[in-house]
């Protein structure tokens, strides 16, 4: 696992980085989508999505965007223009499509930055760190921790048993597991997502770590 426990040190508080300005990461996608305005800048698992992008939908289109701060799940479904802000995916004025928030993930994935860190592969694994809620001031602050197996992850398992995983739930669960050093609990989800997506940004970064 020489690239995801290379970066698997730094510890992330999303509040205080400098890259202030990412809103989140593509988990999941389906039907015609993309992103408005950037020539060649397709769609895609484990794109990353930052402050002022704008995603346009076609119909039956949907499009799942994980947030950075505070692992939340984001679910847009087409017809419809979305402009992200700080805080979440805005839709156009006028567009009949969905923006609706889904699961708070456990884990979630960032693309590894050359200028976070030396490592150009791979990704960042952020957790969330429980807090009790009335010592809560804002969102939820996202650091790497290791924590127990949570309720949702146990879910997804389940789901991926029974063959109704999502995308953003075998994402989920191969960064989740990798986090704990667990790569054969990971292997069944990457060749999922492999076998769903060969061709995709977060299949091709998470090869190395899988000797593929």
């Amino acid at each position: 696992m020489r690239n995801i426990f290379a970066f698997a040190v730094f510890a992330l508080v999303l509040s205080g980085s400098a890259h202030a300005r990412d809103f989140g990461v593509v988990m999941d996608l389906s039907g015609k989508a993309a992103l408005a305005g950037k020539k060649g800048a397709a769609l895609d698992l484990g794109k990353n999505i930052v402050v002022g992008d704008v995603i346009s939908l076609k119909e039956k289109a949907s499009v799942t965007v994980v947030s950075y701060q505070g692992c939340e799940e984001w679910r847009i479904g087409g017809p419809a223009s979305v402009t992200f802000t700080a805080e979440k995916p805005e839709p156009e004025k006028g567009s009949k499509g969905t923006v609706a928030k889904g699961r708070k993930l456990p884990v979630c994935y960032k693309p590894a930055d050359v200028q976070a860190s030396s490592h150009e592969q791979g990704g960042l694994v952020l957790m969330n760190k429980a807090v009790p809620q009335d010592q809560m001031e804002g969102p939820a602050p996202v650091e790497m921790s290791g924590t127990a197996e949570n309720e949702e992850i146990t879910k997804m398992r389940q789901a991926f048993s029974g063959g109704k995983a999502d995308n953003a739930a075998l994402m989920t669960l191969v960064m989740y597991d990798l986090q704990r050093r667990d790569m054969e609990s990971a292997r069944p989800y990457y060749a999922e997502l492999k076998r769903r997506a060969p061709a995709s940004a977060f299949v091709k970064r998470m090869g190395a770590e899988f000797g593929l």
